[in-house]
């Protein structure tokens, strides 16, 4: 057990020149020196009393001089003491990235504070950058530690690494400048039965090149193709066997195709221009037929044919066939189902595999049945393999025991009962 007095009170503390003391003396009370202005405190600045009356620590004292200099915004002082005496000179120095102008130097004075500074810390600013052709540049800043950053245009691309120059300490800019160099295309394909004509055109971004075709073709698309930021063509012509038709010239309206059998109609709608075939029930014979057939296409490649439809009224997926005359032969390579959607317009593309001799497209619309038969065509067209895919095939994208319809680019699935959805997966 430890006893002592509550009341107890520390003896006086010795006199402390050239400042003051704050607190009381009680026990395990604490008091706190602090000098006047123009001096430093020199030891500690607090003392305790303890249980004995004795202070702990020794007194500090009080000396004239300055306390460590402050520093500037861009500048400060080579000297880090905690404490400068009277008269005592200290030297400022700029920060990395500026320059010094005027008397870097400051005195401690009689009355504690630093001299006033004249000097000057200056950023380093470089000049201004170069410029670099089919670029732009961003950073309006030169100054010290900045950068600006080189960006190509549409169509050019960097030679170099880096797009970056950095505004150094020695006031140039440090990097390589970049070189910004218009991006380069592969050689344009001859397009099949054509040729590219370039006349020495470099292949790079902007330039041009021009297309032919071989006879008996026709160009069909844009005559040129130019070489785009992305590094790819624009969209080349193809050439494809002249026997393309929508049916707009009124005085060959199946351009080269033969009209034969009961004979197709034009129809002139606004601006919509089209054929059909139409059997109005009991009007003409049960086996009746309208046909066109194509003038030859040539044998040498595969071929790809597609043609928009409308079936307004249908009886059987036998009422509307294409088939290939090859010779003496003829065969069934499309025929119209009877889940398509009626009296809206549709499409689909067929492939042709090369054959042995030259050979020719048919469209049949045939009544085998008494009912009312009214089928609507448009927009025939062969190319040489022209983005010829047929969407159901290897595999069927239709889920569940789904119909897949095959259409240009696309598919649309008959699904059974019970499923919904783009593939009836739902």
């Amino acid at each position: 057990m430890t006893c002592f007095n509550p009341d107890l009170i520390c003896d006086p503390l010795e006199a402390f020149e050239n400042g003051d003391i704050l607190g009381r003396r009680g026990h395990g009370e604490t008091v706190t020196y602090r000098c006047n202005f123009g001096y430093h405190l020199d030891g500690d600045s607090r003392r305790t009393c303890w249980a004995d009356k004795k202070w702990t620590g020794r007194a500090p004292r009080c000396r004239r001089g300055c306390r460590p200099p402050r520093p500037t915004d861009t500048g400060y002082a080579n000297s880090f003491d905690n404490f400068y005496e009277v008269g005592a000179v200290v030297n400022y120095v700029c920060r990395i990235g500026y320059i010094i102008s005027g008397d870097a130097q400051s005195r401690c004075q009689e009355n504690g504070w630093w001299s006033e500074l004249q000097f000057r810390c200056r950023i380093i600013v470089c000049d201004e950058p170069p410029l670099v052709a089919n670029s732009r540049r961003n950073g309006t800043s030169f100054e010290f530690g900045r950068r600006v950053r080189y960006i190509c245009n549409q169509g050019y691309e960097l030679a170099s690494e880096s797009g970056w120059l950095l505004c150094d300490t020695t006031g140039e800019w440090f990097g390589t400048v970049p070189r910004c160099d218009p991006v380069s295309c592969l050689a344009p394909q001859n397009p099949v039965n054509g040729r590219v004509i370039t006349n020495g055109v470099q292949f790079t971004y902007g330039n041009r090149v021009r297309y032919s075709c071989s006879r008996q073709f026709k160009l069909v698309g844009p005559s040129e193709s130019t070489c785009n930021a992305d590094r790819n063509w624009s969209p080349a012509p193809t050439c494809e066997v002249d026997i393309d038709c929508n049916f707009q010239d009124t005085s060959r309206a199946t351009c080269g195709w033969l009209n034969n059998g009961v004979a197709w109609d034009q129809v002139i709608h606004g601006a919509d221009v089209y054929y059909h075939a139409r059997f109005s029930r009991g009007n003409v014979g049960t086996t009746s037929k309208s046909i066109l057939i194509s003038p030859f296409v040539s044998a040498s490649s595969n071929q790809c044919f597609k043609f928009h439809y409308r079936l307004v009224q249908i009886s059987s997926s036998s009422d509307f066939v294409v088939n290939i005359i090859d010779g003496n032969s003829r065969s069934q390579i499309w025929s119209c189902n009877e889940s398509d959607e009626l009296n809206a317009w549709l499409n689909t593309d067929i492939a042709i595999l090369p054959r042995q001799t030259n050979y020719q497209i048919e469209i049949v619309v045939a009544k085998s049945t008494v009912s009312s038969i009214r089928i609507d065509i448009d927009n025939l067209k062969v190319t040489e393999n022209g983005n010829c895919q047929n969407e159901c095939e290897p595999v069927s994208p239709c889920l569940n025991g789904g119909q897949c319809l095959n259409r240009i680019g696309s598919f649309k699935c008959i699904c059974p009962a019970g499923y919904r959805g783009l593939t009836c997966s739902q």
